[in-house]
């Protein structure tokens, strides 16, 4: 029993790093949880497991293997106010420009739509005048003989 508990503990730690990791690849470098800090307490809260679950001696080993993930970890993300507030005021930033050049593009697409619009109506227009005039030379034509060009011969 008890060391099903232990490779529990263990799983469940092993999972919630990979958890952490997850959240802080999501967000870019900064952690979102526990004020940005990753700790061997967040790990224990995000394995569900009391603050005291890994200073029993069996876990010793282990417990040194997450605080070694934990230190590499906190090497890897960004830290503290300043920082964190460089890297969001850039993130917002970058979202500022790209909404920036949606807009832009919105409005270029408007414009174009307007344009192809008006183009479709003065075409509609100018197609309805030349079926009308079509029509009309028909109706001339209709009641005269055609007479064949001269050099072309009869096909009869």
């Amino acid at each position: 029993m008890s060391a099903k508990r232990k490779a529990t503990t263990q799983e469940r730690c092993s999972d919630a790093m990979r958890d952490i990791q997850a959240d802080v690849e999501a967000n870019k470098g900064i952690y979102p949880l526990n004020d940005g800090r990753i700790t061997l307490q967040e790990v224990l809260r995000r394995a569900d497991l009391s603050s005291a679950a890994l200073e029993k001696p069996h876990h010793r080993a282990f417990k040194g293997e997450v605080a070694d993930w934990v230190a590499g970890a906190n090497k890897r993300i960004a830290r503290g106010a300043r920082t964190i507030r460089k890297v969001v005021t850039e993130r917002v930033d970058d979202a500022n420009a790209q909404i920036k050049a949606i807009r832009q593009a919105w409005t270029e697409a408007e414009l174009e739509y307007v344009e192809g619009r008006d183009e479709v109506a003065t075409l509609t227009t100018e197609n309805a005048k030349l079926v009308r005039e079509v029509q009309h030379l028909k109706a001339e034509l209709a009641g005269r003989n055609v007479i064949p060009i001269s050099g072309a011969k009869d096909p009869r």
